[in-house]
């Protein structure tokens, strides 16, 4: 019962927003079912009878109407707060907060006689429902307490429920003049049908009592029945996510909708729901333009770094893209060397998915704006293929459906949810949470419906309006409508509200637009004028504007942002993104996570040499860091426009744009660049942009087989590297002409090529390379059948690639000691280390490297007569045959070839090597595969006969017409 009640209190705390009730910034259950909250921290608060002292009668009246407009907004809600006392309304200064809902309950719920005594009404002590007029009556205590400085009833009789229920007060002690002791007799009356029946009356019989107008409707209490409104029109969807927290299985979520339509106020509730349920909720927020690397989950990496069953290696890993320090996470940061390209980004792709499934308590992930997550999608697409077997979360993510329709395709194992717009009954629900049910007309609902076709955003928009024309909320059923609102759009009727901001704040507001959506506070402190930030903050939360989330200032909704930035001319919009980017140069000097942000603001502000500076990083980060190859040549395809012609900053760009064309396999467009690049190097005699040109040809002279080729460009990116003392270069120079000797089969000179780049590698501690230069040795070694050697050198690679998280190489190296265990005939140890590479391949999700492991496996499992030998090399071949991995392809057929020797087919035995025997890309690894085969089919009966009956059959055979026979058979 306590947990529920506290659940309860959580819940309700969670969606309310007015300036006179406390806000709860965190809350929720810990792993051992604890309960926690955080809330909004009232330095020097008082009671209010306690700051209600030496206060003037006008003064008092002013802090009990701040108090009933909680009320009001409260039963607004559907809310009782039903323990109305001095403890739960504070005061700070002049400012009135109501707290403590423990016992506070929807208008239907709220059946039980509870709260304190003293402050109770009499029907209350009889046994009967709260309503609205009890909680009036404790304001009336309250009140009168005030005024006469005691308690209206003497509490300190024996029957003090009689003396509640019976007695009178002393009126004479409030000697404050009728008008006000007939306001706070009403009050106390102890038949609530003589009591004021809203808050709001009685705050129209204080402020005439006092001869005061009505007080204002301040643009913070507006908003705080605008954007606090009943959650409507969304049940349905809520209803199965709830299902989702409740299944006991993981699953990733997609909410799709047009901008406005109500995902976040969507999210928003389920994480109410989810915290009061006991899980753990993580945000994240891509941004549109100039976000750091991996921005969606930068927020989640650092929450998960707090974990205590995180490893060293996975906390330096996440500290790549975390703002964590050591003393935060009260343990040592690792540094980590550096990995490239795929490599690094599947390190911390795969580093996420594994810290998230380890996850004991529930968590739940809420992402906003798929749309703009870039290479932040790549670790929903891991989670994707494991989540059904991750019992402890769920992920929802939300997206613009017309931005980015087709990305419930691109993640496959999500599930979709569309947000269509409100229909006409929910637009009505939201009207009356809004507005309460008189001021509710069906005029006002068929307006809205037309002017806003049910779109959320654009329907609290068309009530800001009409508020402002008003003045307040609830005169807007009595007003006479317009027949139209929207005539000149929404962007119209957005910037008519930002004109209401104060001339002074608006320049501050166009470089906090211009920043991005979430509010940088370091940034904005160098800014703002000095002892004007916070002022500052709180006039735009109450224009909401602004509103907090998870601790973060941010706009409350991009429309907004993209308002304020649309109305600015060019050649303001210039001045505001120097302004932020010399901003940012100031706060994060050398800071490299913030240099994509410094190449958007610089490039906007028209400053090309800056824009340069920044993007040459940028391009070899996104390159050889996140591997977000579209979104580097896009800047750099810019980035090229801007240059003029003979510029010689075009060489490096031209550069990486061939490097990322190769990475893709585009090698006729990559030769495009790189010639282009090539011609600009030789212009300005620039050696760096030449051997990176020649480095890139010999990379794809590699990639297509033509080796000799390649060696001739990477001795003459080598014979630069050395002349100008570049050791990184000469070291990956020397590691490519090794891998080029290897395939044209001087295993001697490719040795000493790996020998010597190992060397540079280990004088410079690049422990990646290092690795790299290892496994290639173990390979040269295995060839040459120095099995000793090459499983040291397997060995070595592997505990290097294992300290430093380079998965895709501990896979390679875990599959090549297979491959050398297998050749000494330790079939179980070949066995197993295929199993344990295979395990990461498929966690990468790297297919061909799935197909490999799984074609060696197939073949320890046969040498261990495991029944599983056949599936497995079935599964390999489902895997190579679409992507054409014709050798390996050859290499599974020797299996098969096996398995039909094993079943006494022998003619189908000998047809099918001699088929693979027959094929020009048959190579060494296959007739290891083979070996000793002529010699079991010799020993079968009749067996060289059946050979040439086989070999007649092959001449005759198609690769694909085999592949095709064998997979039927393995089905049948």
């Amino acid at each position: 019962e306590l947990r529920l009640a506290l659940a309860h209190e959580f819940q309700t705390l969670a969606g309310l927003r007015h300036p006179n009730i406390i806000s709860v910034l965190d809350y929720g259950f810990d792993e051992n079912g604890q309960p926690f909250f955080t809330m909004s921290y009232l330095e020097n608060a008082q009671t209010i009878l306690a700051a209600a002292n030496g206060r003037s009668v006008p003064e008092k009246v002013a802090l009990l109407i701040q108090m009933l407009e909680a009320l009001a907004y409260l039963h607004r809600r559907g809310i009782l707060h039903r323990d109305l006392k001095p403890d739960n309304v504070l005061v700070v200064g002049d400012t009135v907060r109501v707290l403590d809902f423990g016992l506070a309950a929807a208008k239907e719920q709220a059946t039980e006689s509870v709260g304190s005594w003293f402050y109770m009404a009499p029907e209350l002590l009889q046994g009967e429902a709260a309503t609205e007029a009890s909680d009036l009556y404790s304001a009336g205590v309250l009140a009168y307490q005030l005024f006469a400085h005691d308690h209206p009833f003497d509490i300190h009789a024996a029957d003090v429920i009689g003396e509640i229920l019976e007695g009178e007060p002393d009126w004479g002690k409030l000697q404050v003049g009728e008008a006000l002791t007939a306001v706070v007799a009403k009050l106390l009356a102890k038949n609530p049908h003589q009591r004021y029946q809203s808050a709001a009356e009685a705050i129209a019989a204080f402020s005439k009592a006092t001869n005061q107008s009505s007080p204002h409707e301040s643009l913070a209490i507006r908003e705080s029945y605008l954007q606090a409104a009943q959650f409507v029109g969304r049940e349905v969807e809520l209803s199965q996510l709830l299902t989702a927290l409740q299944a006991g299985q993981g699953s990733i979520w997609l909410i799709g909708g047009e901008s406005g339509v109500g995902k976040s106020r969507l999210l928003d509730e389920l994480r109410i729901r989810a915290l009061v349920s006991g899980w753990r909720v993580f945000t994240g927020q891509a941004v549109a333009d100039g976000g750091m690397p991996y921005q969606l989950w930068r927020q989640i990496a650092q929450q998960l770094m707090l974990d205590s069953t995180i490893s060293d290696l996975e906390v330096g890993i996440l500290s790549q893209i975390a703002a964590a320090t050591s003393s935060m996470l009260k343990r040592h940061i690792p540094e980590l060397p550096p990995l490239h390209g795929a490599a690094a980004h599947q390190r911390l792709v795969l580093t996420l998915s594994t810290v998230l499934q380890r996850q004991t308590q529930p968590t739940l992930l809420l992402l906003e704006d798929l749309q703009w997550a870039r290479e932040g999608l790549a670790p929903l697409e891991q989670l994707a293929k494991v989540i059904q077997q991750t019992a402890n979360v769920v992920i929802v993510g939300t997206y613009r459906q017309d931005e980015y329709p087709t990305l419930p395709t691109e993640l496959a194992g999500t599930q979709l949810l569309l947000l269509e717009r409100l229909d006409e009954t929910h637009i009505a629900s939201l009207c009356q949470a809004m507005l309460g049910k008189k001021a509710t007309t069906p005029q006002l609902v068929s307006l809205l419906t037309q002017e806003t076709e049910g779109n959320t955003f654009f329907i609290v928009e068309v009530m800001h309006t009409l508020a402002a024309e008003t003045g307040k909320l609830r005169d807007i059923g009595t007003m006479s409508l317009p027949s139209s609102i929207l005539t000149s759009g929404m962007q119209h009727l957005l910037r008519r509200r930002l004109e209401k901001v104060p001339q002074a704040d608006r320049w501050l507001l166009q470089l906090t637009a211009v920043y991005g959506r979430q509010l940088d506070l370091n940034l904005l402190a160098t800014l703002a004028p000095p002892g004007q930030l916070d002022p500052w903050l709180q006039r735009s939360a109450e224009s909401a504007i602004f509103a907090v989330r998870d601790d973060q200032w941010l706009f409350t909704h991009d429309k907004l942002r993209e308002t304020i930035i649309a109305n600015l001319d060019h050649d303001t919009l210039q001045q505001r993104h120097r302004q932020v980017a010399e901003a940012i140069e100031q706060v994060y000097a050398n800071d490299k996570d913030y240099f994509q942000k410094l190449l958007e603001h610089w490039h906007h502000a028209g400053n090309i040499d800056k824009e340069m500076h920044y993007l040459n990083p940028v391009a070899k980060s996104l390159i050889e860091i996140t591997a977000d190859y579209h979104h580097a040549s896009k800047l750099l395809a810019r980035g090229l426009q801007r240059l003029q012609p003979h510029d010689e900053r075009r060489t490096q760009l031209l550069n990486w744009q061939a490097q990322l064309h190769t990475l893709q396999g585009n090698y006729p467009v990559a030769r495009s660049f790189v010639n282009q690049a090539q011609e600009m190097a030789h212009k300005f005699n620039d050696q760096y942009g030449m051997a990176a040109s020649l480095h890139t040809l010999g990379r794809i002279a590699y990639l297509q087989g033509d080796y000799e080729q390649s060696r001739s460009y990477h001795e003459q990116s080598l014979a630069i590297h050395q002349a100008i003392g570049d050791q990184p270069g000469i070291a990956n120079d020397l590691n490519n002409l090794g891998n080029a000797t290897y395939y044209l089969k001087q295993y001697d000179q490719a040795r000493a090529y790996h020998e010597q780049s190992l060397a540079i590698r280990q004088a410079i501690n690049d422990q990646a390379g290092i690795a790299n230069s290892l496994n290639n040795l173990g390979i040269i070694a295995y060839l040459q059948d120095d099995l000793n050697i090459a499983q040291v050198y397997h060995h070595q690679s592997l505990i290097i690639r294992q300290q430093i998280g380079e998965l895709y190489g501990i896979a390679s190296s875990l599959n090549n000691l297979g491959m050398v265990a297998y050749k000494l005939s330790n079939f179980e140890q070949a066995r197993d280390f295929y199993q344990e590479s295979l395990l990461i391949r498929q966690d990468i999700g790297e297919q061909i490297g799935i197909a490999i492991c799984s074609t060696n496996l197939g073949f320890a499992y046969h040498k261990l007569h495991d029944k599983r030998a056949r599936s497995t090399l079935q599964q390999a071949l489902l895997i190579a045959r679409p992507i054409k991995a014709i050798p390996l392809i050859l290499e599974i057929l020797a299996g098969f070839a096996w398995f039909y020797l094993d079943d006494g087919k022998v003619t189908e035995a000998a047809s099918l090597v001699s088929f693979v025997r027959q094929h020009p890309l048959y190579h060494a690894e296959v007739m290891m595969w083979l070996a000793g085969f002529d010699e079991q089919i010799a020993e079968k009966e009749a067996g060289l006969a059946k050979q040439q009956d086989g070999q007649k059959q092959a001449q005759a055979a198609e690769l694909d017409a085999v592949i095709q026979q064998l997979l039927k058979e393995s089905l049948t």
